[in-house]
């Protein structure tokens, strides 16, 4: 009996010191398991600055992102504007070419024009110089008719001074006819002088040929009334004297001088409808010329009307070009900026990125090390349970 209860005693000892020692080793398991939970208190705060951090970085890729879709969407709606300003850019300018070789041909056409319009008014113009030749040609025929008819008269003054010499009781008579052919002489020399004067001015003045047959009428009709007197004189005395064939002779000469007036004035008649002919002529030159010079003329303004328009149109579309060029550069620097922009933002996007890869790998790290403590514990703790 005292041996089992010695036994039971010393059981009871060794199970008391069993028990204080579980009692330590629970106090222990217990500050531990408190420690734990304040580790676990710590990381779970910490998990939720993590998770914090992790929201804000999400809020700050979700911006990043969204600020990205804006770059891209302002970029596109720039590069849409530049390939725009490209395409009016290139319709002006191809506007441009056109209107310059429309311009060019029509400006070739009329010079083409002005030249054989010239070329035409040349060969005009050489005709009346060939008709003009010839109405000198018949002013020189006039010419040596008018010194043959000078030669005879020449020989009917000295015809006149023999008859003179021979019979001075009709001295008179004769002077009175030497005056008549003188005067005729004087006459005919004046006619021939204003032709002179009407060829010489022919080419420049074909105003002039009016008032020349004017004045030869003029001329014509005192030699008419001059002749009506000498017929009126010679009757008279005819009738009152018995005339000597002398006086015959003069009567005839003076007849022959008469004549050859009479062919003058034939000849200035000629002469005059030629004149005429020659100022119809002379007009429509000055009108073909003055045509000439109305189209000339209308070209020139009409040619300085188009370089004035091209000048204009060149300073437009210059203008035009600037302002497309100095949109073009505000919209390339705008794009630049753009593009720097969005440069850093996917910078500033890929750094995010990493320090969101970091953190989360680091998070990932600390939570699989608390998971792999709290495990452990939960183990001893069910160990220590089971104890």
């Amino acid at each position: 009996m005292e041996t089992t209860i010695a036994s039971l005693e010393g059981e009871l000892g060794a199970a008391n010191q069993e028990k204080e020692e579980i009692y330590a080793r629970n106090e222990s398991m217990s500050s531990e398991l408190e420690m734990l939970s304040d580790k676990l208190d710590i990381s779970n705060t910490e998990l939720n600055a993590l998770q914090e951090e992790i929201s804000d970085l999400r809020l700050k890729l979700e911006r990043s992102e969204i600020s990205h879709q804006k770059l891209e969407s302002q970029i596109s709606l720039l590069m849409e504007e530049k390939e725009e300003l490209a395409t009016q850019l290139t319709n002006a300018l191809l506007d441009l070419e056109e209107e310059r070789a429309v311009w060019f041909a029509k400006e070739k056409a009329s010079v083409e024009a002005i030249k054989e319009k010239a070329n035409a008014y040349n060969d005009e113009v050489g005709l009346l110089s060939g008709e003009l030749s010839k109405v000198r040609n018949e002013m020189r025929l006039l010419r040596k008719e008018y010194e043959i008819l000078e030669e005879r008269t020449k020989c009917a003054e000295e015809h006149a001074e023999l008859e003179k010499r021979c019979s001075m009781e009709k001295s008179a008579e004769i002077d009175q006819l030497k005056h008549a052919v003188e005067v005729a002489h004087s006459e005919k020399r004046a006619s021939e002088e204003s032709l002179k004067s009407k060829l010489n001015a022919l080419s420049f003045e074909h105003n002039r040929a009016s008032e020349e047959v004017k004045r030869f009428h003029l001329e014509l009709a005192t030699l008419k009334m001059e002749r009506e007197d000498m017929l009126i004189k010679i009757k008279e005395q005819e009738t009152g004297l018995n005339l000597s064939n002398d006086l015959q002779m003069a009567k005839e000469e003076l007849q022959f001088v008469i004549e050859e007036r009479d062919k003058l004035m034939a000849q200035i008649q000629g002469l005059q409808a030629t004149a005429v002919e020659v100022k119809l002529i002379g007009k429509d030159y000055d009108e073909k010329v003055l045509s000439i010079q109305n189209e000339a003329r209308q070209l020139a303004s009409r040619l300085a009307d188009l370089e004035y328009k091209m000048h204009d149109d060149e300073v437009k579309n210059s203008k035009e070009r600037a302002k497309l060029r100095m949109r073009l550069r505000y919209t390339q620097a705008k794009l630049d900026a753009y593009r720097q922009r969005y440069k850093e933002a996917l910078d500033e996007q890929e750094f995010m990125n990493q320090k969101f890869e970091e953190a989360s790998n680091k998070l990932k790290d600390r939570l699989a090390s608390h998971g792999i403590e709290v495990l452990n514990l939960k183990k001893q703790l069910a160990a220590a349970k089971a104890q």
